[in-house]
Parts: structure tokens; C-alpha cells; sequence
């Protein structure tokens, strides 16, 4: 037998098992920081306290009752995380729906969305509660370490892979060794309890194992890729460079600020690198990125501050790679953007960024190779002229072709004609006047010709050696780029004096296309909210609404489903009870039948309302039932006198009697069903006074 029976909440071993419970919990939330890249989140602490303090001071009560109180509880829990995490009660629902779905779906770290932290606290609360009513249960109080390591798993397979997390593991082997100490030190009740514990301990031992095993490996980010959540579309990039520059009014688009912007000129806002034989642009999936945007090459850090001041101002601007953002941003897989999260503005930022450096032919990094298409290898004759021939390094190559752009071509700002093929192909071969546009792509197409990769850059040149600056329309600019060592470094090939010599005329049959009208601010991406999950892309026409339905009515079954759960599981309860106590009319003896089925009757007694107390006898109970339910009298009173012959006769019940005891039986209960409203016949079903003590029938 137990040690003490039914111990009360201050009892001592409940005490250090619900503190050992917190301990786990506490490392929950240890690991849970990790998933969106720190080491410490107080909020998470906060599911993990309400969840072992609720759960300690509700566990004598009934499991109903119990079970509404852990769901107010973690409603509360969940509702405090998303405020403190600068969300609102909507978050609450996005966070349960779509939280898991963002975890495993955004580029470690998770961004620091509010519907994350959500998802997380649920997991955090939902653990913690269930180990918490384990273990202060006397038969399965040994295995309440299981749900707290299910969880630690989970989230460490989500967090994050840059090192073993040893501060999670200890608190999880701390309150593992208590929780499994206490729970096996008191005696075992029965042989079937002391089965419970052993199966729950051997769970327990292989699923730390298997925590332990993850948290401490180095391992690759876990995440599966997914389709982003809007599609990132920039047409002709070149030509808003050129409209933004040539406008009459120069409008300021940021603020810059850092230790070193004397160094920082150049300010990259897209890369480039599709061309048709018409335009440049760059398309793709954006996707929530978090706040780790790349990894570090080596090269020296600096910090910088970026606010972006207009509301149609969608994409960041950086002096070079990013690797660390201060808040979370979005971007492709090839970083070519870095988008905007939210529509507030203004909108600031902290970059950690490697600088932008020139090319320079004489670094030992390998140029990363490309193949050329159909319409760049077209260039690849001319490519080799001005790179002096095909002997020399790749890399001196390339610098013979930038220098002899810089050299012996003009740089005319006023010269007509877009980025078409055959322009681009003229300024190179005939005009040699050409416009900036023209400049950065026969370049970009002159180093892919020769194998090498390459791209146009636009964004901002700004000068001066202040620490703060305002980046306006007027400095808008675009530069190539080459691929060196992994790294994208600039390379200069515009002249330093730009001429106005007017460009020679077209060949007869040539048309100059001069560049189309475009607005003065930047171009627009589709902007994601970070509340919402990350989805895959829109399907054909036709299918859209009917998939828009079916995500609609997935959401809408699985909230109810999550709202009406302890319902459910009342009900079922409830039932099962009350079936289960039904099971003494198909006993083999007629007597049993016949005092079960009086039994019975007096139950539906009671849970219509009908008040029984333990002095009356049959006939009085009758007349208390009638009083409650009319209806009911005739068979009542017929039950009443094969139950009082069952009791007091001395022959055998015969089995006619019994089947006519059941038959009045289902007369009573049937009267009582029909009596009201069917609203009122599930509350008369689902009632529990006939389950309770203080209310139950006295025949119990």
C-alpha cells in the first residue's frame, strides 16, 4: 500500500514533483528561445509557471473540472504570450493554426513573430500540464517526464543548429532524476501499478535518450523547404534608375547611419540578373527569412542603420551582404532582395554587413564560373578583343574588359535608347557612347560570354564623410557585379568624365527605343504579413476558389475542433460512465437485472432534477420521482413492485420478471426523454448528478 493515501497540495513529495515538473518546463523554454536564434525569452517562462501552478493547485479536483480550468489557463497563458510579444487577441487563433506551419517553413532563426511565440507557448503549456497532472497521480507519477521530453525533442529539432544545448539538457536531467527518484521511492500499491511505472519509465529512458542524442549533436538546419509566401517581380529596374535620377524633384527615400559611412558608397537595393535581349529583372519566391540573413565569408563587419521614411518604400538597402538583421525581414534564396516586413513607417533596421569591395585582379579567389546563354555567348568574339585575347588569367581577363570600357568608351547620361540587344551590341561595337544602363549590361553581358558570373546591381551612391546621411531619388545608380570567392564585389568600368557629345545616328532599319516612362519610387513587391503562414503558391484560375474554400473549412472545423475538445471529452466521459453501469442488465441472473434496471430508474431520477434521499423507501422514491417527472409514474410504479419482490420474496426470480423490469425501465427513461426540448434531453443525459456523491442515487 501507499504511504499516505490521497496526500493533500502541501504534501511535500507533491511539492518537489510539481518544482521538478518547472525545472523541465524551465529548459523547455531554454530551447524554445533557441528557435528564433537567443538564448533566453522571458515570455516563454510564462506558460511554463501558469501551466505547473495551475495544474498543482487543481489536481484534487474532479477531471472535469479539472480539464476546463488547464484550457482557461492556457487560454490566459497564450493570450499574455501574444501581448507581451506585441500581438493582440487575434493572434491567439493564427498563432495555434499557422504558428507550427511558419516554424518549420522559415529559414532559421524563426522570425520574431507574434504567432510563433504563440505556437511555441501552447507547446510549452501543453507539456508542462500533462506532466504536471501525471505526477500527482499515485499510479502514474513516474511518468510524467515523458510529455516534457516530447516535447524538448520537438523543439530541438526545430532550433537551432549552431551547437550542442547543454542548459536545456541539464534542467531536463535534473528534473528527469527527481521526478523518477520520488516517483519510484514510495511502495507500490499493486502489481498493476508497479507495471505502469516500469512501462513508463522505459518510455521515459528511451525518449530522453534519443532528446539527448539531438541536443547535443552538430547538425544541419532541419527545416524543409517550402514554396514562399508572395512572388518577388522587379521589371525593368534600369530604367527606374534612369527615371528616378532624371526627375526634377529629388524626393528622400532613406536615412543612413553608422561609424563608417565614410567608407560605405555604394548601397545595393536588387541584383539583376535575368536578361531577355530587351530588359533586365529579377523574379523568384520571397519567403520570411528571420533575422540571420547570411553567413559570415570572413571578411570585416560593420553596422549600420537604415530607416526606411516612405510608406510605398518596400525593400531595404544595404552596403553590401547582409549577415544580421535587428528585426525580421524577407528575401529569396539567392538573396537579390531584402523586402520589408509590415507597412509602418517609418520602418528601422540594424544591418550587420560585410562592405562592399572592388574587384581587383590580382586576388588569388577563384571567379565563379557561369554558363554563357545563346545571346550572351553572342558577345563572346568581341569579349576576347577587349580582353586582349584568350591567354592571361580569367581574373585579368575581366579587369582588361572593365578597363577597356572605362578607357576608350564615352559615358553620355543624355544618350537615347534602352538595353535592347542590338543597342547594347552597337554602343559596343560602333557608337562606343553609351548611357549608364548600357555601360553595366554590356559589361555584365561581356563577363558571362568570357564564362564568368555576373549581374547588375542597382541602388545609391552617396559621398561624404559624415556618419549620418539621407539617401535621395537623385542618387540613384546602378554598377556590375562579379562573383569572387563566393562574394559579389563591384567592378568600375564608367568613365570618370561623362561627355555630351551626341551619339552617332541609327543604321538604316535600326530603331531607338527610348526607354519607357516609369514612376519615381523604387518598384513594389508583394508584401507578406507576419501574421500570416507561409503558403504555397496560387493555384489555376478555376481551382482557386474552390482551394480557398477548402482551406477555409479546414481552418474553421479545426478551430471549432480545438474550442469544443473539452466538451467532447466531457461528453465522453460522461457517457462511458453511464454506459458502463448499464452493463448489470445483461448479467445471467434475473435478480440482478431486476435491481440494476431499479437502480437505473432511480439515476434518471435524479439527473431530471428529482431530489432521493437515503431514509426513503422504494415507495417513497416513487413518489418523489412522480413529483418530478408525472410521466414517469406507471412504469415507476411497476418497477417499483418487481424490485420490492426481488427483495423481499424468497423463491427465484423468474426471468419473465427480470425482462419486464428492463422493459419498464426503458418506459421510464423514455417518459423522462420526451418530457421537454431535445436541448433539454442532452442536458438530462449529460448530467453528473446521478455520478456525484453528495447527489447520487442512494440505492448506490
Amino acid at each position: 500500500m501507499e504511504l499516505s493515501y490521497a496526500p493533500t497540495l502541501t504534501n511535500g513529495r507533491r511539492v518537489v514533483r510539481a518544482l521538478a515538473v518547472f525545472v523541465f518546463a524551465a529548459g523547455l523554454a531554454l530551447s524554445g528561445a533557441r528557435v528564433v536564434g537567443t538564448r533566453f525569452e522571458p515570455i516563454l517562462f510564462v506558460p511554463a509557471g501558469v501551466a505547473v501552478l495551475v495544474g498543482w493547485f487543481v489536481s484534487r479536483i474532479h477531471i472535469v473540472a479539472r480539464t476546463v480550468a488547464l484550457v482557461v489557463a492556457f487560454i490566459a497563458s497564450d493570450v499574455a504570450v501574444a501581448y507581451l510579444s506585441d500581438g493582440t487577441i487575434n493572434s491567439l487563433g493564427r498563432g495555434l493554426l499557422d504558428g507550427p506551419r511558419q516554424v518549420i517553413t522559415t529559414a532559421w532563426p524563426s522570425p520574431r513573430f507574434t504567432t510563433i511565440f504563440v505556437a511555441l507557448a501552447a507547446l510549452i503549456f501543453v507539456a508542462a500540464a500533462v506532466a504536471t497532472d501525471l505526477a500527482m497521480r499515485i499510479r502514474w507519477r513516474a511518468s510524467a517526464i515523458a510529455p516534457l521530453v516530447v516535447a524538448m525533442v520537438a523543439l530541438i529539432a526545430v532550433g537551432a543548429p549552431d551547437g550542442p544545448q547543454w542548459q536545456p539538457v541539464l534542467c531536463a536531467a535534473v528534473a528527469g532524476f527527481v521526478l523518477l527518484w520520488i516517483g519510484l521511492d514510495d511502495r507500490v500499491a499493486s502489481l498493476r501499478s508497479g507495471f505502469l511505472v516500469a512501462v513508463a519509465l522505459g518510455l521515459a529512458a528511451l525518449i530522453a535518450s534519443l532528446g539527448v542524442g539531438v541536443a547535443v549533436a552538430d547538425r544541419a538546419n532541419p527545416r524543409r523547404g517550402e514554396e514562399a509566401d508572395s512572388q518577388l517581380s522587379l521589371v525593368d529596374p534600369l530604367a527606374d534608375v534612369a527615371a528616378q535620377s532624371r526627375a526634377p524633384t529629388s524626393l528622400p527615400l532613406y536615412d543612413v547611419s553608422s561609424p563608417d559611412l565614410g567608407e560605405l558608397r555604394l548601397w545595393r537595393r536588387a541584383s539583376l540578373d535575368l536578361y531577355n535581349g530587351e530588359s533586365w529583372t529579377t523574379s523568384g519566391r520571397i519567403t520570411p527569412i528571420g533575422n540571420r540573413v547570411g553567413n559570415a565569408s570572413g571578411a570585416p563587419k560593420v553596422t549600420v542603420r537604415v530607416t526606411a521614411r516612405r510608406s510605398d518604400t518596400l525593400l531595404w538597402i544595404a552596403p553590401g551582404a547582409v549577415l544580421r538583421s535587428t528585426s525580421p525581414v524577407e528575401s529569396d534564396a539567392q538573396r537579390r532582395v531584402i523586402s520589408i516586413i509590415g507597412s509602418a513607417r517609418p520602418a528601422s533596421t540594424v544591418f550587420t554587413v560585410e562592405p562592399l569591395t572592388e574587384f581587383n585582379p590580382a586576388n588569388s579567389a577563384p571567379l565563379a564560373k557561369v554558363q554563357p546563354t545563346d545571346i550572351e555567348s553572342s558577345f563572346q568574339t568581341l569579349a576576347l578583343r577587349l580582353a586582349g585575347g584568350s591567354g592571361g588569367t580569367i581574373s585579368q581577363q575581366i579587369a582588361n574588359v572593365a578597363s577597356s570600357l572605362h578607357d576608350t568608351y564615352k559615358l553620355n547620361k543624355d544618350t537615347p535608347g534602352g538595353v535592347q540587344q542590338q543597342l547594347v551590341d552597337r554602343f559596343l561595337s560602333d557608337t562606343r557612347i553609351g548611357n549608364l544602363q548600357q555601360f553595366v549590361t554590356g559589361f555584365v553581358l561581356l563577363a558571362r560570354s568570357l564564362g564568368v558570373d555576373a549581374r547588375i546591381a542597382t541602388g545609391y551612391e552617396i559621398r561624404g564623410s559624415a556618419t549620418s546621411a539621407t539617401i535621395e531619388t537623385s542618387e540613384a545608380t546602378a554598377w556590375p557585379e562579379i562573383r569572387v570567392g563566393g562574394q559579389w564585389v563591384s567592378v568600375d568600368v564608367l568613365p570618370q568624365s561623362p561627355v555630351s557629345d551626341p551619339p552617332k545616328s541609327p543604321q538604316a532599319g535600326q530603331s531607338e527605343t527610348p526607354p519607357a516612362a516609369q514612376p519615381l519610387d523604387p518598384p513594389r513587391v508583394d508584401q507578406a504579413d507576419p501574421d500570416k503562414p507561409v503558403e504555397a503558391p496560387l493555384p489555376p484560375a478555376k481551382a482557386r476558389g474552390w482551394s480557398a474554400v477548402r482551406v477555409w473549412v479546414l481552418r474553421g472545423g479545426l478551430f471549432t475542433g480545438l474550442m469544443l475538445w473539452p466538451v467532447v471529452l466531457f461528453a465522453v466521459v460522461v457517457t462511458w460512465k453511464k454506459l458502463r453501469r448499464r452493463k448489470g442488465l445483461k448479467a445471467t441472473d434475473p435478480a440482478r437485472r431486476v435491481s440494476t434496471a431499479w437502480t437505473l430508474a432511480t439515476d434518471a431520477l435524479v439527473d431530471a432534477g428529482a431530489t432521493l434521499q437515503a431514509s426513503h423507501t422504494n415507495a417513497e422514491l416513487v413518489e418523489a420521482g412522480v413529483r418530478t417527472q408525472p410521466a414517469a409514474g406507471p412504469p415507476l410504479g411497476r418497477l417499483q413492485r418487481h424490485a420490492d419482490a426481488v427483495t423481499f420474496a424468497t423463491a427465484t426470480c423468474d426471468p419473465q420478471r427480470a425482462a419486464d423490469a428492463v422493459d419498464q425501465l426503458k418506459l421510464v427513461e423514455s417518459s423522462i426523454r420526451n418530457s421537454s426540448s431535445r436541448w433539454w434531453r442532452w442536458k438530462w443525459w449529460l448530467s453528473t448528478r446521478s455520478l456525484r456523491r453528495s447527489t447520487q442515487s442512494p440505492l448506490r
